[in-house]
């Protein structure tokens, strides 16, 4: 099955991109695996990590970008 995206979720998925900045390299990393949906264990492996920093690591993530889309900044 092949899925195609409309124009409107192309556009949709751009303006997101461009929240990425706003977060470091490791936490960029971090947003993607979990968007790509690997298992937490490859995550941390990778990131040398136990489960509960690298969910931690991610949800400061996340926070980060809501508080600058809170904020107004997009």
């Amino acid at each position: 099955l092949r899925l195609r995206a409309t124009p409107d979720q192309i556009t949709q998925m751009e303006h997101t991109l461009k929240w990425i900045i706003w977060v470091d390299v490791d936490e960029r990393r971090l947003i993607w695996h979990r968007a790509a949906r690997r298992r937490w264990k490859t995550i941390c492996w990778e990131l040398g990590c136990d489960r509960s920093t690298a969910w931690r690591k991610w949800n400061i993530a996340l926070v980060k970008i809501a508080a600058r889309l809170n904020a107004g900044d997009t």
